[in-house]
């Protein structure tokens, strides 16, 4: 289907431009796989990213279909570009850039290479201008959908929108395997939740607040009052969680794991914060900070260059 364009603005329309000498701070940076993909699973990342983009930048997608063939549009304020290709293997790669309401320049961009048994999903999102007041991750509307809707894993461990819960020991020696797994490349939030009784208040912070915000960048596990007694036994008093605790395990954790490397945070579940609170915005801090570090941004530009020279 071809893309109506408004012809009186196509002489004039000058797409918006990461500036080279202006700083670009990453907000997102994230990597799943799906083994056994098909063309489904395929179209519907195409669909929701191009659905996600439509909604953004209306005036550049009027008449485009997510049939993934090549093509850019621009307007004054935004830029789509979309590339594909599939001979001995499967690339579709997407970059958007527009100007939100501070005058920040945003850059989301996603990439799917194919191969003969598995997908790789990658998905950045950055921004030139003014810095933000806190840094966080601010992942795409589409991240979660993805992951509602199609089995993304990471390590061998399925990525999800919920928490996962651990109440019981298999459900730990589960977690356990998951923690320490080598091919973990997420970091894994660990929620600590207090016993409840009959009429208690939800728990704070809440495990599944906390997923939905950090979908997509990291899991997030809800600890019964057996995983809180397993943890500690495995890892010591230094690592151990008390209730309304939350730790962040960065990928790599080791038997003699520094707690400073693998941030704790407390909520102390004070009334007056709200659901997620100061727990959601220290978690995305640690997370955005991990995700988005120069030795982790090094793993992701060999697939980026070569999904530039399609």
């Amino acid at each position: 289907m071809q893309v109506l364009e408004r012809p009186r603005q196509r002489d004039r329309i000058v797409a918006p431009q990461l500036r080279p000498h202006a700083p670009l701070r990453a907000t997102t940076l994230t990597a799943l796989s799906q083994r056994d993909s098909s063309g489904y699973s395929r179209e519907f990342i195409r669909e929701s990213v191009m659905s996600w983009a439509a909604r953004k930048w209306p005036e550049l997608l009027i008449g485009r279909d997510a049939c993934g063939l090549s093509f850019a549009a621009h307007s004054p304020t935004a830029s789509v570009q979309v590339t594909c290709a599939g001979a001995s293997e499967y690339i579709w790669a997407f970059r958007g850039t527009g100007i939100d309401g501070s005058g920040r320049v945003w850059d989301t961009r996603v990439l799917v290479f194919g191969g003969q048994d598995h997908d790789l999903l990658t998905v950045q999102t950055r921004y030139a201008g003014t810095a933000a007041a806190s840094p966080f991750c601010g992942q795409p509307k589409f991240l979660c959908s993805l992951l509602e809707h199609l089995a993304f894993e990471d390590g061998g461990y399925p990525v999800g929108t919920g928490p996962r819960q651990v109440s019981s020991l298999a459900a730990f020696d589960n977690f356990h395997d998951h923690l320490f797994s080598r091919q973990r490349t997420l970091p894994i939030l660990a929620v600590a939740n207090p016993v409840e009784s009959e009429g208690s208040a939800p728990p704070s912070p809440s495990p599944r607040v906390l997923a939905r915000a950090l979908c997509g960048v990291a899991h997030v596990v809800s600890l019964g009052a057996v995983g809180v007694a397993c943890l500690e036994t495995y890892l010591g008093p230094r690592m151990a969680l008390h209730a309304g605790e939350a730790r962040l395990f960065i990928p790599g954790l080791a038997a003699n794991a520094d707690p400073e490397e693998h941030p704790t945070f407390s909520d102390l579940q004070k009334p007056t914060r709200s659901e997620a609170g100061y727990v959601e915005a220290a978690a995305q801090r640690a997370t955005h900070s991990w995700s988005t570090s120069v030795a982790r941004r090094a793993d992701f530009d060999a697939l980026w260059a070569k999904s530039d020279c399609l």
